[in-house]
């Protein structure tokens, strides 16, 4: 009975490692919805704290049977209140704060059993409930937008902790959480109906926020208020997809792309554009009779409709978002005018794609095709912007091919985005050969609106046209026409005719290596797969330093509080693993960020690679832990730095083999399944040796310590990153893990 009741206990640690993991990314999800990602990117440090503070709360709590039910019961309730808030006030500087809520009541739980069992079986058992949580992630925004999966997920909670309590003894208990767990299955039942949580309605918007966003414009006093209206909400592990239509107009929609206008689309059936001339501001037409032409990314059909009108050799569209493809191809197959009917559509990644594909294009067309909203907002890792990859684009095009951009500017950040891909630009146009890269350029801007930019005025669009080869006589004599037909266009940069002073200036200064005449302040250094931030422009990278800083000195004050508490144990020992649990945890995220935005490049979205990177390396850190807790740690960390390099380096050289996807993912898996393993063998190591020299009263201390010092991983992880680069993150975590094994290579060490 005692062994049943131990296997109990160790298992219900798993699932407790799947709620916390799948409220994770609920509320990751839901932030970057509201907000942007580094806000989203928040959340984990702020679910860390909320370890760390539990963890404090459980030295002062003995393990009994209504533990497990209460903590169960005050994770929903707390998941419940901080939803809430972040939803009707996300305009509160403050807000994230209250996302370490929903983690306090877990942490209280984990670290008792930590204490009360042995450490690196407990960690095996956390750990091993996030495979669980990556398959119920999946299931859910598969079947569900993510109100309902929210829904489902509280009342799954409480209902787990109704069968747990023994009615008789805790009457009172048990009928709160009985009445609770109608209330959300109430929710739920309602949301599936008659969608009345959908966030688009139930998202208040401040004055601090965004007004751009959907929940902005479709909400009394918005722009679209009393003209538009939602029609369909769709989510998945790319972006939440929202789509609009015109109030008394059955034939136009418009597209949301994660709460920010992306495309639009209307039945033009039979509608038939000249050939080699329409009235489409996003594409240069008339270089080529009939081209060959890729899509990345054809959204909805705004940019199809030129296509189609002008090219009859086979259009190839490749889109990454399944709910566009079940938008176009069936829930509005109608409205849409048949549009995807006339490509051959591709799903996936169209770096992958050309990385494999076959023959040449003529045009590739990049039309909201950021992982941000648009290049004026911050947002993840964007390898489709990167020198590498628009080197490999440069390598799909015929000899006059061109390459076309449409970004929206934004702001003063979105135009220093602007000139920073052309930047980019200009250095692979000097590595495939180019003598004079500006005349392979043609630059130009425009107004949503059908009328020119005033002076001074930020363009909503500004287009970009890049050329294998400088434009001759004939190019730009079919461009010169094409302009002619396009009046509310602003011709920026076309050598010879057409010469804006500022983009003059930043192409002399990049012809002659002189950054002087640049504006001060300002990084237009090319992005790298290294530095994948096209929007970081700015070189004292303020938002990702803000961030450091709050969070540091908030980790700081936590850390230093849980030291205070412990003060009577501390002794050389005791400070000795209180550094070691610092180290580890801090490396252990500086290495988790770094591999879920190098991840992007393949799982394609920050919510995808965050839950495949997170939940594999939570789940193989577990079995880490079983086999390496007292294998020698410098040994780990040496074999260490080869698999992190491996994991950083070769998924780019494997999305390049012509290999069956579930062999691709299955390697990637693989690699990110071996890297946690070896890094799951440093935190239950620290916990044996206090257990073994009398210190077994504070593991929950150093298990907060160890969250706390996460927290600040976490952020240093993305300042490193964003600033330095991924090569700088690698050596700083390898540094930390080589300190922190010389610290508990002595085991006999009593202190």
């Amino acid at each position: 009975m005692a062994l049943l009741k131990k296997h109990s206990a160790l298992l219900s640690l798993s699932f407790f490692t799947v709620v916390v993991f799948v409220i994770e990314i609920m509320f990751f999800y839901l932030i970057e919805y509201i907000h942007d990602y580094l806000q989203a990117m928040q959340t984990i440090s702020y679910a860390l704290l909320g370890v760390g503070i539990g963890s404090l709360v459980s030295t002062r709590i003995n393990y009994t049977s209504r533990l497990f039910p209460l903590s169960l019961l005050g994770t929903a309730v707390f998941s419940a209140i901080a939803s809430t808030i972040v939803i009707r006030f996300p305009s509160n500087p403050l807000v994230n704060i209250v996302l370490l809520l929903p983690f306090i009541f877990p942490a209280i739980y984990t670290s008792v059993l930590y204490r009360e069992f042995k450490s690196d079986k407990a960690y095996l058992f956390d750990m091993a409930g996030a495979i669980f949580g990556i398959i119920l992630v999946i299931l859910l925004f598969h079947f569900f937008n993510v109100e309902s999966s929210f829904f489902l997920l509280i009342a799954t909670i409480l209902f787990v902790s109704l069968t747990s309590i023994e009615y008789r003894r805790n009457a009172v208990l048990f009928s709160l959480i009985a009445v609770l767990l109608v209330i959300f299955l109430s929710f739920f039942f309602l949301q599936q109906r008659y969608d009345v949580f959908n966030l688009v309605h139930a998202v208040r918007c401040g004055e601090r926020m965004d007004q751009t966003k959907i929940f902005c414009r479709l909400q009394p006093g918005g722009a679209r208020y009393e003209t538009h209206e939602l029609v369909g909400s769709y989510d998945n592990l790319v972006a939440r997809i929202d789509v609009t239509r015109r109030k008394g107009n059955q034939n136009w929609h418009g597209v949301y792309f994660h709460s920010m206008m992306n495309d639009h689309f209307r039945n033009e059936r039979g509608y038939v554009f000249g050939r080699g001339r329409n009235l489409d501001r996003r594409v240069v037409t008339g270089i080529f009779d009939n081209p060959r032409i890729l899509i990345a990314g054809p959204s909805a059909n705004g940019i199809l409709k030129s296509a189609v009108g002008w090219s009859d050799r086979g259009i190839i569209g490749v889109e990454l978002n399944p709910s566009i493809v079940q938008i176009m191809t069936r829930d509005f197959y109608e409205e849409s005018g048949r549009s995807y009917d006339a490509i051959q559509l591709e799903r996936g990644n169209v770096i992958s794609y050309l990385a494999r594909a076959k023959g040449e294009f003529d045009l590739i067309t990049f039309i909201n095709t950021r992982s941000m909203t648009s290049i004026g907002y911050l947002g993840a890792p964007d390898y489709l912007h990167t020198r590498e990859s628009y080197r490999l684009f440069f390598d799909h095009l015929s000899d006059n091919g061109y390459l076309m951009y449409e970004e929206r500017p934004i702001g003063e950040l979105g135009m220093h985005g602007v000139k920073r891909q052309l930047a980019t630009l200009y250095a692979v146009l000097q590595e495939i050969g180019a003598n004079e890269p500006e005349r392979h350029l043609f630059v130009y801007s425009w107004m949503g609106a059908r009328r020119l930019p005033r002076a001074g005025e930020v363009p909503d669009y500004i287009s970009i046209m890049a050329s294998r080869s400088p434009f001759g006589p004939e190019q730009l004599a079919a461009i010169n026409t094409w302009i002619e037909w396009q009046p509310h266009i602003r011709p920026d940069f076309l050598l010879p005719s057409v010469v804006d002073q500022e983009y003059v200036e930043l192409f002399q200064s990049l012809k002659d290596g002189d950054r002087t005449s640049l504006p001060v302040g300002v990084d237009y250094s090319p992005v790298t797969n290294d530095r994948p931030y096209s929007s970081q422009v700015y070189t004292d990278y303020p938002e990702v330093t803000r961030m450091l800083l709050s969070v540091g000195l908030v980790c700081l004050m936590a850390l230093g509080f849980l030291l205070l508490f412990s003060w009577r144990s501390l002794s050389k020992a005791s400070a000795r693993l209180s550094i070691y649990n610092v180290l580890i945890g801090i490396a252990f995220f500086l290495i988790e960020i770094l591999l879920i935005q190098k991840y992007l490049n393949v799982f394609l979205t920050p919510i995808a690679a965050l839950v495949l990177v997170l939940g594999v390396m939570l789940f193989s850190s577990g079995l880490g832990a079983l086999f390496l807790s007292r294998v020698n740690p410098l040994l780990v960390s040496s074999l260490l730095i080869v698999i992190v390099i491996g994991n950083v380096y070769l998924p780019s050289v494997i999305l390049q083999w012509e290999l069956p996807w579930i062999v691709e993912y299955s390697l990637f898996a693989l690699m990110i399944f071996v890297c946690g393993f070896f890094m799951g063998g440093y935190f239950p190591r620290g916990l044996i040796q206090a257990k073994e020299i009398g210190l077994r009263d504070i593991v929950p201390v150093y298990f907060g310590i160890c969250s706390i010092a996460g927290t600040f991983g976490t952020i240093l992880s993305l300042y490193l990153s964003v600033r330095y680069g991924f090569v700088v993150t690698m050596v700083v975590a390898f540094v930390f893990y080589f300190v922190a094994s010389s610290l508990v290579m002595d085991k006999r060490s009593r202190g």
